[in-house]
C-alpha cells in the first residue's frame, strides 16, 4: 500500500509455492528500503545481504528488484 501523503509504501507477498522478483517502485527518489523490519537498500546500494551472489537487490528501472524471494515478507519505505 503507498500512501503518497504519509510518504509511505508497504507490501506484504506471500508465497506462491517458488521463488519469484518483487519490485518496490521508488517513485524516482532515494529510498532506504526495509525487508521484514531490516535495512536491505540504504538508498545506493545493497546492506545485511546473504552471501548468496545473485540474491542482493538491484534497481530496475524506477524500482528496486528482490530476485529469489520465495515465502512471505513485508517490503517498505518510509520518509
Amino acid at each position: 500500500m503507498r500512501d503518497r501523503e504519509a510518504g509511505t509504501f508497504v507490501l506484504t507477498v506471500e508465497p506462491s509455492g517458488g521463488a519469484g522478483e518483487v519490485l518496490v517502485p521508488l517513485d524516482g527518489e532515494r529510498r532506504r528500503v526495509a525487508v521484514d523490519g531490516v535495512l536491505r537498500w540504504d538508498g545506493d546500494r545493497p546492506v545485511h545481504t546473504s552471501a548468496e551472489r545473485g540474491s542482493e537487490p538491484r534497481l530496475e528501472g524506477d524500482g528496486l528488484l528482490f530476485p529469489g524471494v520465495e515465502g512471505p515478507h513485508t517490503f517498505a519505505w518510509g520518509p
